[in-house]
């Protein structure tokens, strides 16, 4: 993108942006229109297994970079940061609680990931692999806890970093986005007729949308930060019967806040066909 070009331009730009990194937060708040969408009941549920307690994870430093202060890249900044500031989402996230970190024998940590891709492959496996009658809504929030990376794009408050992917399954009216996690209700309803969800066919690349951004100039704080496309089938048994539906979702990989390596910052636009 060239400097010279109007602040107008770079703003809309950074609207884009903001629609493909927050789920559409700053983007609603830099047009003027936020929309308030109902919050989701916290899970309820009594774990299954019992966790490992919390006390035994450490904060792990993320991979960061500076940033050359080109006027691209202050102005992506800028535009960010204002809309962030300003948006009612993102101070309901300030005093939205989150679960403490957890692994169980049902949810392990999964395997260190040397590439985005392959984390994001795994993530997505272990996230939709679901038995509703033996496991726990709640184990699977402390997971995803577990396995998240912070939100590190400028103007995101440090008291929210950490809550953004937990947010984004579980609260999503926080956000306004889409979630492959059922509510409380339908997890429970799941359990009772015996459901299970698989994933088969699973396939992750770049977002190509994200490629044009970084290749207009701007640069993520995060060296790992990355939005990837994870479309596959999901599989769905129930009665003794198994249906299949292709499912498709962005999922943003990051530095990990409690293990070394790849972690994930949010997840967004679950569709399913």
């Amino acid at each position: 993108m060239n400097p010279a070009l109007p602040r107008r331009i770079i703003v809309g730009a950074a609207a884009v942006l903001a629609l493909l990194l927050l789920a559409g937060v700053v983007a609603a708040s830099l047009s003027g229109h936020h929309v308030n969408r109902p919050q989701a009941q916290l899970p309820a549920t009594t774990s299954t297994t019992q966790p490992q307690v919390s006390k035994g994870f450490a904060p792990v430093a993320p991979l960061r970079t500076q940033p050359a202060q080109t006027p691209v890249q202050e102005q992506y900044d800028a535009a960010l940061t204002s809309g962030l500031q300003s948006s009612s989402s993102m101070k309901a996230a300030l005093t939205a609680p989150v679960p403490e970190p957890a692994f169980s024998a049902d949810r392990p940590a999964l395997a260190a990931a040397n590439t985005p891709e392959g984390w994001v492959q795994e993530f997505t496996e272990a996230l939709l692999d679901i038995d509703f009658a033996h496991q726990s809504r709640a184990d699977l929030g402390a997971w995803v806890a577990a396995e998240s990376a912070p939100e590190l794009l400028p103007g995101v408050p440090p008291a929210v970093q950490d809550k953004v992917l937990y947010l984004s399954l579980f609260e999503s009216g926080v956000f306004g986005n889409t979630s492959p996690i059922p509510d409380q209700q339908t997890w429970d309803a799941n359990a009772r007729s015996d459901t299970r969800w698989s994933v088969s066919d699973l396939t992750v690349q770049t977002d190509p949308r994200y490629s044009q951004i970084v290749a207009s100039g701007w640069q993520p704080p995060d060296e790992r930060f990355v939005v990837e496309d994870a479309t596959g089938i999901l599989n769905i048994t129930a009665g003794g019967a198994t249906t299949q539906q292709r499912f498709s979702m962005a999922v943003y990989a990051g530095s990990a806040h409690w293990h070394e390596g790849y972690g994930t910052v949010l997840v967004d636009n679950w569709k399913e066909t």
